[in-house]
C-alpha cells in the first residue's frame, strides 16, 4: 500500500505538470488501473487470512461503516491455525516456515 500510494502521489504531480489546464488525469488513471488487479488479490489473500471470502471486499461499496469493517479486518492477526483457505500466514511457535 505504501508503493502505490507513493507511485500515485508521483503520478498525480505529473499529471499537474504535463496537463495544467486539463481537470482530466490521464496517467493517474492508467497507474489506478495497473495497480486494481494486484490491490484486489492482496485483498482477498488478506480476507483468506482471518478466514473469510474474498467477496466480503465488496463491503468498500457501503460508505464509511464498510470501510471501518474492512479496515478492522486487515489489521486483525490471522488464524493461528489451517482455515478453509489453507495455512496461517505467520508459523507458529515450534512450526516449520511454509515452503
Amino acid at each position: 500500500m505504501l508503493f502505490t500510494t507513493l507511485v500515485g502521489i508521483a503520478v498525480a504531480i505529473l499529471d499537474v505538470a504535463l496537463f495544467p489546464d486539463n481537470e482530466a488525469t490521464p496517467l493517474s488513471s492508467i497507474v489506478q488501473l495497473v495497480f486494481l488487479l494486484p490491490t484486489w488479490a492482496v485483498g482477498v489473500r488478506r480476507l483468506h487470512d482471518i478466514g473469510r471470502s474474498g467477496w466480503w471486499q465488496l463491503l468498500f461499496l457501503v460508505p464509511v461503516i464498510g470501510w471501518i469493517v474492512l479496515f478492522i479486518w486487515s489489521v486483525t492477526r490471522g488464524d493461528a491455525t489451517e482455515n478453509r483457505f489453507g495455512p496461517p500466514p505467520l508459523p507458529t511457535a515450534g512450526s516449520p516456515a511454509p515452503v
